[in-house]
């Protein structure tokens, strides 16, 4: 009884334990992914509905490909955005985007950090700020959300379009070729936790109103990378003629499982009762001996037989010339004493010859079968 009130204590236990766990909130996710489809509070889920809001009937295109691979398809569209937490394009990146701005294009780049070649060619540096106080802002400590300034710029071509709260610049213009370049160090900005608040959604409407309401790309290949499948069978999937072949020939297999997955019955095999060969043995045996003539050999069998059935019957060993030998094996065979004397009689005349005739064989085996078939 104590055995059962103690595993009901601990089913109790273990149902309360995965109740309060099933109905605890889940731990907020402070990644600062600044992908587009994320809802979380480093997403940038609420950054696509502001950008079409500004930009009204206008394409909105997202890309996970380089600026190189973007050039090499043409596919530039008017206006370009990049949010991620650095920008370090290489050199065939970096001469793509300003080839695209050259000729026309608006690009605003949002990035914490700036390297590499397109770092080098604007003369651009970015450091950490320090963190607003509690009572200018909602951010907390674990949030890990950076602030940056712009600590060094061409002076000669780069126009400062925003400083933050302490003077530091934030916000850069830099016309290239036929197009502008938009350079801004606090793409935590766009993210989901900022943008609910007023003040930020405004704010970041009034930083993307610097692009013409034209068609937008917005890439995210510099902080989300390629998000391509690492499936061995992405070329497969990339080629229409290799996916297809592969569609059909799953399908085709999947048919030939369906199908002869069905119970089939089984040929039930004939089975032949097994012949009684005892009687084909006897005749073989009969006729080797009959051939052989040896009739002596035979009969000592015969007699060696009917002593072992005497002796395993009636407990009594053979001694066919011992009178109280006949009188026993009388009384416990229940046979007249002329039957018996003519059974032994005969043994003992065919033990004294040295070959048996055809007659006395047959005589020995007529009176050992009745002996046999009438002995008690």
């Amino acid at each position: 009884m104590k055995d059962r009130k103690y595993y009901v204590f601990l089913a109790g236990a273990l149902a309360l334990l995965v109740l309060v766990e099933y109905l605890s909130p889940e731990p907020t996710d402070w990644t600062f992914t600044l992908h587009h489809r994320d809802k979380i509070p480093y997403g940038t889920y609420v950054l696509g509905d502001l950008i079409q809001e500004l930009f009204p009937d206008q394409q909105v295109r997202t890309s996970y490909e380089t600026f190189y691979e973007i050039a090499q398809a043409q596919d530039f569209s008017p206006n370009v955005l990049l949010v991620a937490s650095e920008f370090a394009p290489d050199s065939l990146d970096a001469d793509a985007l300003f080839t695209a701005v050259a000729q026309g294009q608006q690009a605003f780049v949002s990035a914490n950090y700036f390297y590499n070649e397109f770092a080098d060619t604007l003369h651009l540096g970015t450091a950490q700020a320090p963190y607003p106080s509690p009572a200018d802002s909602l951010i907390l400590e674990e949030m890990m959300a950076e602030y940056c300034v712009f600590t060094s710029y061409d002076t000669s071509r780069t126009t400062v379009l925003q400083r933050n709260k302490a003077g530091k610049p934030i916000l850069l213009q830099v016309p290239w070729g036929e197009g502008q370049l938009f350079l801004h160090s606090e793409p935590r900005l766009f993210t989901n936790y900022e943008l609910l608040q007023e003040e930020r959604y405004q704010e970041a409407a009034t930083l993307l109103s610097f692009l013409p309401v034209q068609d937008v790309l917005w890439t995210e290949y510099y902080q989300i990378g390629k998000l391509e499948s690492g499936s061995p069978l992405r070329f497969f999937m990339s080629q229409p003629p290799l996916r297809w072949g592969l569609y059909v020939g799953l399908m085709g297999l999947l048919l030939f499982v369906l199908f002869e997955a069905k119970r089939k019955q089984r040929v039930i095999p004939i089975h032949q009762p097994p012949t009684n060969t005892t009687l084909e043995f006897v005749s073989t045996v009969g006729n080797l001996y009959y051939r052989t003539r040896n009739h002596k050999n035979l009969a000592d069998k015969k007699i060696a037989h009917f002593y072992r059935f005497v002796r395993e019957r009636y407990r009594l060993h053979a001694d066919p010339a011992n009178e109280n030998f006949r009188e026993e094996l009388t009384h416990k065979a229940d046979k007249k004493r002329i039957e018996v004397d003519q059974v032994l009689d005969q043994v003992i005349r065919i033990q004294q010859a040295t070959r048996v005739k055809d007659e006395e064989l047959l005589t020995l085996n007529q009176r050992v079968d009745a002996f046999y078939q009438t002995a008690r």
